[in-house]
């Protein structure tokens, strides 16, 4: 096939995914500073815009970090290439340029979802956000299940797989460096660690199926262990590698350089050390493996597309320049 084809389909799963992680982040946030007190809330809230790299690009726009500016800031602002209203229309434009690839219903999908975010009531939302909260996470979900269940499962869905998996698992390291930290510097009889853990799984989709296999008691390690190294969670870090690994496999029997790097990832995970994800181990842990995902996206980019369909922002870019740093 194509790589501009190929290249658009890929970038459509990944903006879609982004749109749907960033609203989520801020769901769970928002819900996080409802049921506690908590002394420092601008920090609260710039933790959010630092979790998706472009701390000094909303420095430019807005003097404090509180919900209405990050809000803003990551739903709506022109100033983010990276903003939910953004994301969207960017996914949709790709998804128009390959229409014949893609069946009717993810068609159908990825319009409602434009719609909604360009349509939205931005005051409205600002007072009341969680409806349109669910309604994009819905649209999100809505579209990537129709792919599943529409669309013919050969190199085109494959693409569209890979994208999604790569931003997914991106993001969820990204989530574990931002929150876990913070978690496990809290003495363990306080009642803000167990909140903090809480909010990192909430912010991975993940307390409910945490819960069913560990139980209501929340402890760091089992924790990490289940977003970082679990081979059945769909937010896991490894499922979304060996995932991306098998539809690499799919695309191509040639064992190049996202093969390699991939499959290398995928068996650092599974038989690394338990201490590599816990104490003073996990900050480098999480920073080689989100590193490796970016080499990963980069060699899926020079391996199959001439160029990008459409620019990623300036959050890709950042990732490529740190993978090239380290």
């Amino acid at each position: 096939m194509l790589s501009r084809v190929a290249e658009s389909l890929y970038w459509t799963a990944r903006y879609v995914e982004r749109a749907e992680d960033i609203t989520r982040l801020l769901d769970v946030n928002f819900h996080a500073l409802l049921d506690t007190q908590v002394e420092d809330r601008g920090q609260a809230w710039l933790q959010i815009v630092q979790l998706l790299g472009d701390e000094a690009r909303f420095a430019e726009h807005f003097d404090d970090a509180t919900a209405v500016s990050v809000s803003d800031w990551v739903l709506w602002h022109d100033g983010n290439p990276n903003a939910v209203v953004n994301c969207v229309t960017l996914a949709r434009e790709n998804a128009r340029s390959v229409r014949e690839q893609i069946s009717g219903e993810m068609w159908e999908a990825i319009n409602k979802l434009f719609l909604l975010v360009r349509g939205a009531d931005r005051r409205a939302v600002s007072r009341g956000p969680h409806g349109f909260f669910e309604e994009l996470r819905n649209g999100a979900h809505l579209f990537q299940g129709s792919a599943d269940a529409t669309m013919t499962h050969g190199d085109p869905y494959e693409f569209i797989r890979l994208g999604l998996q790569l931003e997914r698992g991106a993001t969820t390291v990204r989530v574990v460096a931002s929150r876990y930290p913070v978690a496990i510097a809290l003495d363990e009889d306080d009642p803000a660690r167990a909140r903090q853990l809480i909010a990192l799984l909430e912010s991975c989709s993940a307390r409910e199926a945490y819960v069913k296999r560990h139980g209501t008691f929340f402890e760091p390690l089992p924790i990490a262990e289940e977003l970082i190294r679990s081979a059945e969670f769909p937010r896991a870090v490894r499922y979304c590698l060996a995932s991306s690994l098998d539809a690499v496999s799919r695309i191509s029997s040639d064992q190049g350089a996202p093969h390699r790097i991939l499959g290398r990832l995928v068996a650092n995970l599974e038989y690394g050390e338990a201490g590599d994800i816990s104490g003073e181990g996990v900050s480098q842990t999480l920073s080689e493996l989100l590193a490796g995902i970016h080499a990963a996206g980069e060699a899926v980019t020079k391996a199959y597309f001439s160029s990008r369909a459409l620019p990623a922002g300036p959050l890709a870019m950042q990732e490529a320049q740190q993978q090239q740093c380290g």
